[in-house]
């Protein structure tokens, strides 16, 4: 689905059935390594925002987080997209 849509910005949580985050983000950064991941958890290993950056997120959010840290992230990253600097 992400490669016939290519969406602007992929928001995505570490935990879901099937397979996780980190998974998603590597092959969306597989496909198109520009696009903007935004990766939330609720799980406190620190060394998962590590991982996270490793692998190229643009953002990484715990929960619970206040709905504004996300607007900033989702902005920030719009903002970039359109040339402008954050």
């Amino acid at each position: 689905m992400f490669r016939s849509q290519l969406p602007e910005i992929v928001l995505t949580d570490v935990v879901m059935p099937g397979f996780d985050g980190f998974f998603l983000t590597a092959v969306i950064k597989s496909i198109s390594p520009q696009s903007p991941v935004i990766i939330m958890t609720g799980l406190c290993e620190d060394e998962l925002d590590g991982k996270a950056y490793d692998l190229g997120v643009s953002a990484f959010l715990r929960k619970p987080f206040e709905p504004e840290h996300l607007l900033v992230a989702l902005d920030q990253l719009v903002g970039n997209s359109n040339g402008k600097k954050q």
